[in-house]
């Protein structure tokens, strides 16, 4: 019986498993310093040109209003001859001496009367790029001068020919100044008295001027004292509290120290005391601006003790509407990030807002608020930059370059409906 062959199987190669591809890795997030220095002053350049045209688009559609009489007849006269430049009067005087070479050029006209101030409102937003970015960074100097620039508050008193934009772009150049002058760093070691203690001699010197053209603009620049005031014993309180070596031996809390005199001045009474030497060099008029009466405060206090409180209020409320949460967060979070900025925010926002309101609430009226609201856009803006950086990256640090664009573009475009949005 014949054997069967043997059948040869082929063997199976092993089954090989499926290589797994690596995860892609997370794009790198973009180079925000290289994009801010490519584009910020484009973009800078852009909004100033935009806020330009929404100032100066009919201009003289309106007639004159009875408050611009106030510059108007007084630079026609002086330069016919006819008048004096200066009368018991002058608060604001220095728009006044600007109007005096448009008028002689263009003649007395509505248009040539309003325009001074829209090139201070103008200046304004270019100055809150500055103040932003020398606070902060250059994204919150373009979201404050984004704001600005549509801000219908900043926009409708940069068309009025007062003495209100031309107040709002030096109080503002002001503070800007001041932290030039006073924020530098810090030499320990160095026998300069100016090095020493970061303080710049050139923008000390350049304070003076910016502070009289403040004062010649309105006389509330008197409240910039009691914003330095705020801010230097806010910083002067939290050297001691932290107990650093040099509590008791820095500038913040020399100038704090010599701020606490203005408490004479604030406190109804005691200010009493100083209305006689005052007299010889301010009116009347002027003295009860800086020095509040106290028989005249019982009696707002008495009949009406929250007028002034809802008048300035309403001025934040109103222009930026959502607005106003985000400032009010903005103060928050500032003071957990950047505890010095967020002390001068609180003396620019919070100390004129609560002396006008109960302190020196006589006469209140909103357009007083002139020199608050610019550093009440720049506290919103400062909510948007952290929320910014919270989302992007703290709680999605491996988010898409989509993503963190859109975040970037989110608060200009929730700005855009909420400061033109209203009529």
């Amino acid at each position: 019986m014949a054997k069967s062959k043997a059948t040869r199987r082929t063997p199976t190669p092993p089954i090989k498993s499926a290589a797994r591809k690596p995860a892609a890795a997370p794009s790198p997030p973009p180079d925000w310093r290289a994009l801010a220095d490519r584009y910020a002053l484009r973009a800078l350049g852009a909004l100033l040109v935009i806020g330009f045209i929404l100032r100066i688009l009919n201009l003289d559609a309106l007639s004159l209003w009875i408050d611009e009489f106030v510059h108007v007849i007084r630079a026609r006269d002086f330069n016919a001859g006819t008048g004096p430049l200066l009368t018991d009067d002058n608060n604001g005087i220095l728009l006044t001496a600007v109007l005096l070479p448009f008028f002689k050029l263009f003649g007395a006209t509505a248009f040539w009367a309003r325009f001074p101030s829209v090139l201070f409102g103008v200046g304004a937003i270019y100055l809150m790029y500055r103040i932003g970015e020398r606070l902060f960074n250059r994204y919150v100097g373009l979201l404050a001068a984004f704001a600005g620039t549509f801000s219908l508050y900043l926009i409708f008193w940069s068309r009025v020919g007062r003495n209100y934009a031309i107040f709002a772009f030096f109080y503002l150049l002001l503070g800007l100044v001041f932290w030039k002058a006073f924020e530098n760093k810090k030499d320990p070691d160095a026998t300069n008295f100016w090095q020493k203690n970061g303080i710049s001699p050139k923008y000390t010197l350049l304070f003076i001027p910016v502070l009289a053209a403040s004062l010649l603009s309105h006389q509330l620049t008197f409240f910039f004292a009691y914003t330095v005031a705020t801010y230097t014993l806010i910083v002067a309180c939290g050297k001691i509290i932290r107990s650093e070596e040099d509590r008791f031996r820095n500038k913040y809390f020399w100038l704090g120290i010599a701020s606490l005199a203005l408490l004479l001045m604030a406190l109804p009474g005691a200010n009493d005391l100083l209305r006689a030497p005052l007299s010889t060099l301010l009116s009347a008029q002027q003295i009860d601006w800086v020095l509040p009466q106290s028989s005249r405060l019982t009696g707002l206090w008495g009949n009406q003790p929250w007028e002034a409180f809802d008048i300035y209020h309403g001025v934040l409320r109103y222009d930026p509407t959502l607005l106003y949460f985000p400032a009010v967060a903005g103060l928050v979070v500032a003071f957990l990030q950047w505890p010095r900025p967020a002390a001068w925010l609180a003396g620019s926002i919070l100390t004129p807002f609560l002396l006008m309101s109960f302190l020196f609430r006589d006469p209140s009226m909103p357009r007083y608020f002139i020199f608050v609201y610019p550093w009440f856009l720049l506290s919103a803006v400062v909510f948007f930059y952290w929320l910014f950086e919270y989302l992007t990256v703290k709680k999605i640090p491996n988010a898409s370059n989509a993503f963190r664009y859109t975040a970037v573009l989110f608060a200009f475009v929730l700005c855009w409906p909420v400061c033109v949005g209203r009529n």
